[in-house]
């Protein structure tokens, strides 16, 4: 989950945070109620994204998720944040966080798709309904209906060019959400792509596949390097 608060914002690429899981022993409401808490923190702490498109597009992608879970999207918070790591993010409490930076890395609505899969299998995991959070996030996406070939080359890319390509040639530090990506990693996603196409399939032959767009609305706040 997201550890935002273990590293001041300018000291991103310089620190590798650990920090003490805040939700160790909580369940159930509590657990709900500590997660609202540390997203209404993160919501004072950073820049919300106003953009009314960027703000539809991640809703609709969040939104076919989340019936996938299946839940009500209604329930769920989801904000953009002005940040410059590519991540999604969830807490408990149906919370759930985009950094604007995301937007640019994924390149359509599968491969964003994929990255909010990622963070909601992390809540499932904390509530003790998934047990593998790449695994179950992957199977997520699919059963939504996004195209698993396209979600594994947004992690192929988060753990080439991204991790790796920031910073001079050295990996990002301050994730917050899992440690970069490795190749074990990569690895164990490349052999779920076949269960996940049947999930897949199997989805897209209940109807068409979400309509949120080919392709993430281009960011006006932060330019790629």
């Amino acid at each position: 989950m997201r550890r935002r608060s273990a590293c001041a914002a300018l000291a991103l690429l310089a620190c590798a945070c650990a920090t003490p899981d805040p939700y160790a022993g909580l369940s159930g409401a509590a657990l709900e109620a500590a997660g609202a808490a540390r997203f209404a923190e993160y919501r004072r702490e950073a820049r919300p994204v106003l953009d009314a498109a960027r703000n539809r597009y991640v809703r609709c992608v969040a939104d076919a998720l989340i019936r996938a879970l299946p839940d009500d999207p209604a329930a769920w918070e989801v904000v953009i944040f002005d940040d410059p790591l590519p991540e999604a993010f969830a807490e408990p409490g149906r919370k759930l966080g985009v950094d604007s930076r995301l937007l640019q890395v994924a390149e359509d609505q599968d491969e964003l798709g994929a990255a909010i899969a990622h963070a909601l299998a992390g809540v499932q995991a904390l509530e003790g309904k998934a047990a593998e959070v790449d695994a179950a996030g992957q199977a997520l996406a699919a059963r939504a209906g996004f195209e698993p070939a396209r979600g594994l080359a947004f992690w192929q890319t988060i753990g080439a060019k991204v991790v790796m390509g920031y910073a001079g040639g050295e990996p990002l530090r301050g994730w917050r959400s899992d440690p970069p990506l490795t190749r074990g990693r990569l690895r164990r996603l490349e052999a779920g792509l076949a269960q996940a196409d049947t999930l897949y399939y199997e989805r897209r032959s209940q109807g068409p596949k979400p309509g949120c767009g080919a392709e993430a609305p281009p960011h006006p706040l932060i330019q790629m390097n």
